[in-house]
């Protein structure tokens, strides 16, 4: 997908809500679903990722729950199509960003994973971003998606690029003195 400019991202993602808001309708007469629509989260929710993951639950309880009551095959099928279409524009609005994903695995690559494997954490990060963002916040998809590759990356670095794993603060210090070494 090309590059988006701001406007183009804040429709994405207005298209994302607009499909998880018929997805939230469709499923409003299913009580298995609406059960898990309802959950109160445990702790407070900065990000619409917990309404999202409740959401995906929901459909997912929905679709099983038809094969079994055929009351309800409508709206589990209608549900599930507007899913999928949130679900798709979320990944053509992550994939807008795949320049930044490439642009911080070259700054990050380096002795514990390869450009290639931090690319690919990198995708994951702008999935993530992209399941969170929210249109009507004064900053860009790109802006923000930039922390979430980053934090993937990071953390993709301190599991799984060394063979004792080491606190994520105690990574950053020695990337920040590696850079520090570089420049003098």
């Amino acid at each position: 997908m090309a590059r988006l400019d701001a406007d183009q991202e804040k429709a994405l993602a207005q298209q994302i809500l607009d499909a998880e808001a018929a997805a939230t309708a469709a499923l409003a007469g299913v009580e298995v679903a609406t059960e898990i629509l309802s959950e109160k989260p445990k702790r407070a929710e900065r990000t619409r990722a917990g309404r999202v993951d409740r959401l995906h639950r929901a459909v997912d309880a929905a679709w099983e729950a038809s094969k079994s009551d055929p009351s309800i095959r409508d709206a589990a099928r209608k549900a599930r199509g507007h899913w999928q279409r949130a679900e798709d524009i979320s990944w053509n609005l992550a994939m807008s960003g795949r320049r930044i994903a490439h642009g911080e695995a070259r700054k990050l690559a380096g002795p514990f994973l390869d450009e290639p494997d931090l690319v690919q954490e990198g995708y994951i990060g702008l999935l993530n971003a992209a399941r969170r963002f929210e249109p009507g916040r004064e900053i860009r998809f790109s802006t923000y998606a930039k922390w979430w590759v980053r934090a993937q990356m990071t953390r993709a670095i301190d599991h799984t690029g060394r063979p004792v794993r080491l606190p994520g603060c105690a990574v950053e210090q020695l990337r920040n003195l590696r850079k520090a070494m570089k420049r003098l």
